[in-house]
Order: C-alpha cells, then sequence, then structure tokens
C-alpha cells in the first residue's frame, strides 16, 4: 500500500526542463521468514524527479530518486531495523502511444547483517486505460541469504 504526492508539476511555470518532483510512502507485509529476526512490515519513503523528453523521435521517459528503506529483497523477507539511503534510476522510450519499453536500476541497501544485491531489469508496460497492473519475481541470488529464496510480486 502507498501513497505519492506531487510537490513540483512537470514544465513548471512553462519552463520545459523542469521535471516533475514527487515523495511518496510504500507500506509493505511478509509472512515469509528467513530463518534470523527481522520485522515483518515496514514502509519506504522516497523522493523522486520524472521528465518526459518530447524532442526526440520518441518520447523518452526518465526518472531518478532516493529511497529510504530497511527492506530485505525488496521487503519480500521483512525489514531491518536500520535503515538506508539508496539510488533509483528508470529510462523508457515509447514507441507508440500505449507502450513504453525500459531499463530500471536499483541499488540493494547494504546492513551489518544482510546486503541486498543491486538489481537492473528490462521492461515492458502496455497502457490499456488509466488503470495498470504489474507483476515481478524476486530472487535472493547475490544477498545475504544462505539459501535461494524467490517469490511473485503484484502490484
Amino acid at each position: 500500500m502507498g501513497a505519492k504526492f506531487l510537490l513540483l508539476p512537470e514544465n513548471n511555470g512553462g519552463n520545459k526542463t523542469i521535471p516533475a518532483i514527487s515523495i511518496g510512502t510504500i507500506w509493505k507485509h511478509t509472512s515469509l521468514a528467513p530463518g534470523f529476526d527481522q520485522k515483518k512490515s515496514g514502509f519506504d519513503v522516497y523522493a523522486v524527479a520524472t521528465k518526459l523528453i518530447t524532442q526526440t523521435a520518441k518520447p523518452i521517459l526518465l526518472s531518478g530518486g532516493l529511497l529510504d528503506t530497511g527492506e530485505l529483497v525488496t521487503g519480500v523477507f521483512g525489514y531491518d531495523s536500520k535503515r538506508k539511503l539508496t539510488f533509483f534510476g528508470n529510462a523508457d522510450v515509447l514507441p507508440l502511444s500505449n507502450l513504453a519499453l525500459g531499463l530500471e536500476y536499483k541499488q540493494g541497501a547494504k546492513f551489518s547483517d544482510f546486503k541486498n544485491a543491486s538489481y537492473w531489469d528490462a521492461h515492458a508496460a502496455w497502457f490499456v486505460n488509466k488503470t495498470s497492473l504489474s507483476s515481478g519475481r524476486t530472487s535472493t541470488r547475490g544477498t545475504s541469504i544462505p539459501r535461494r529464496k524467490s517469490g511473485w510480486g503484484t502490484d
């Protein structure tokens, strides 16, 4: 569950170089336990700048931000009691008005007893209407969990 608030709209004051600036929070809960102490629910707080570049042959959507988190494997395995500040970024090209193709990077938070892996993903999004559904797979490969575990998520 989450909430996002727009602080500054894109192109504010007619200036085409200004990105949209937003802040948000995401609350997550899990029933998976990897075998060591952690909280089963927690929240992340983020700030993000987003800019749609329309001066190219096909529009390009760029986003970058900072995430304050305690998540273990994106929250699938709970939350650490400490928090870390990490970076995330996304770039999408829109070859059609209802299709986006892109790449995403998220820096993994590293805690004293647990290391999240940073990850890259390639994605495609189809905009059917103003509602969207996304699903993804998470794996513990590259983290501190001794046995590999995985899970599915939808939002």
